[in-house]
């Protein structure tokens, strides 16, 4: 009765709920009690970076654990590590100049294209789990969220017609999206995780055997 599929679905049309409540909680509060901090360092950008950060952190921790999917899941890290870096572009442009989140972007993505390719036999095994897990639907919601509807609600040629010159709603309402998108997508991360425990053995202490490492 547990497992039925009835009672899964009711389980994962509450877990959505919860997110997507979550999400409402964190831009609501972020208007009300700090609308003038709607734009770069809001709780709803800081709120991003936890999310995106903690889905990366998942990822790799599954690569160390379970090091016969380890380059795949690193090259996925990696993905998440350049958009952690591009998300704290206003955090770069203070420190440095402007754009200057592009190298970090960089070393982030040739550090960890360079950890998969030392676990190059691997690659493809650990992008196969991906693409096995039950919950990749909810990792390409959120994807298509971040890269295109979430871009799409933000632009200024939109957003003249509904609130002409509220800068404010236009932010939110991309930035919400985005929080929408991340917060899917750490989703994801927890239920692949789960998921990778079921399916296969842990390998902290033993090779990567069948296959190895060239």
């Amino acid at each position: 009765m547990l497992n039925s599929p009835l009672l899964k679905c009711v389980g994962i049309f509450f877990s959505f709920v919860g997110v997507e409540a979550a999400v409402l909680l964190l831009i609501y509060l972020n208007v009300k009690h700090f609308p003038q901090d709607a734009f770069d360092g809001s709780l709803i950008e800081n709120s991003q970076l936890v999310m995106l950060g903690g889905t990366a952190t998942v990822l790799a921790y599954i690569s160390a654990r379970f090091r016969q999917l380890a380059g795949g899941l690193l090259l996925a890290t990696g993905f998440l590590a350049t958009m952690f870096c591009r998300e704290l572009d206003y955090l770069f442009d203070k420190m440095f100049y402007h754009g200057a989140w592009l190298p970090f972007a960089v070393a982030a993505a040739l550090t960890f294209v360079a950890l998969a390719a030392y676990h190059r036999r691997t690659i493809a095994a650990g992008l196969l789990a991906i693409a096995e897990d039950p919950g990749v639907s909810v990792l390409a919601l959120a994807m298509s969220i971040l890269l295109f509807f979430s871009r799409l609600a933000g632009m200024s040629s939109v957003w003249r017609h509904f609130a002409p010159g509220n800068r404010m709603a236009k932010h939110v309402a991309e930035e919400g999206l985005e929080l929408l998108g991340y917060a899917l997508l750490a989703m994801w991360s927890v239920r692949l995780l789960l998921w990778i425990h079921r399916r296969y053995p842990s390998s902290p202490d033993t090779p990567e055997s069948p296959h190895g490492r060239d």
